[in-house]
């Protein structure tokens, strides 16, 4: 993407997610444009609220997911690689066989 692509493509995804502060599809596309356009802190934030809100719903795989893409950002972000201990541990914890099964966007999520 040439950089005025990536700077329109910034002001309209800033502007989506003002709209639809929930989203996380527009969360994780404004991450990665803001990683494309060399702005990699503004990027892990996003990122770091998507693991969080996956992990508050359950979601333990999807947030697991997310902290190891912000560790492709920066390999040694500590608070990240504390969260995805934690979730780690969560997910051992959780009994074999069972499923936390949630509604997301219109449709069910079983994780």
């Amino acid at each position: 993407m040439q950089p005025r692509d990536i700077k329109r493509r910034l002001k309209e995804l800033a502007a989506a997610l003002k709209a639809e502060p929930g989203s996380i599809p527009k969360r994780l596309e404004l991450a990665a444009v803001l990683r494309e356009a060399g702005r990699p802190a503004e990027a892990i934030d996003l990122y770091r609220g998507v693991a969080e809100a996956y992990a508050e719903d359950g979601r333990l795989v999807q947030a697991m997911a997310v902290c190891k893409g912000i560790l492709d950002v920066d390999p040694e972000h500590r608070d990240t690689l504390e969260m995805l201990a934690a979730l780690a541990t969560r997910k051992q914890q959780r009994p074999s066989g069972t499923a936390t099964v949630s509604q997301v966007g219109g449709r069910w999520v079983a994780e």
